[in-house]
């Protein structure tokens, strides 16, 4: 096999180069790859769907623009997660508007919802997490990109992955 074929996919991306400490594969993946640690009971799907984001953020550091859909990845695992707590807990995924239409409600709700269906189960951190999520886009709005964070790029990925790793700490 010619593996000429491939180098384009295996050089790594110069913009990763601006970023303080990044030498190579290693010091990228340790700044920028978040690891998941999931409870056990957590959801096979969730923690599959983290590894996919995981996967991405990795990849990205031979593709610059890999990172906006690790992050959109990220915030699709989160939003997974929520509604399947919330069916766990018999929160309703849908609301009756002032028309009497059915709406479905938004992410920053069901995480209230949870947080007060657990009660005294959530415990600061869960109540920071849900403060931290309330600041998200939908999943249906279109994706920021992760350029604009240009110069300081390590806070958005681990605020997204926060928020990710979240999703486990719901269950």
């Amino acid at each position: 096999m010619n593996h000429s074929k491939h180098i384009p996919y295996h050089t790594p991306d110069h913009t990763w180069t601006i970023f303080s400490g990044v030498t190579d594969f290693e010091s990228y993946a340790e700044k920028f790859v978040v690891k998941g640690r999931f409870q056990k009971d957590v959801p096979p799907e969730v923690v599959e769907g983290y590894t996919i984001a995981e996967h991405i953020m990795a990849h990205a550091y031979y593709h610059y623009p890999a990172m906006d859909e690790a992050l959109v990845k990220l915030l699709r695992v989160l939003e997974m997660a929520v509604k399947m707590r919330c069916k766990a807990l018999g929160i309703t995924l849908e609301i009756l508007d002032n028309k009497g239409k059915t709406r479905k409600k938004v992410l920053n709700a069901l995480i209230n919802e949870i947080g007060r269906k657990r009660g005294s189960k959530a415990d600061k951190r869960h109540t920071n997490l849900t403060k931290r999520c309330a600041e998200l886009p939908d999943a249906s709005e279109p994706a920021k990109p992760f350029g604009f964070c240009c110069l300081r790029p390590h806070p958005a990925v681990r605020h997204h992955a926060e928020r990710a790793v979240f999703a486990g700490a719901i269950f």
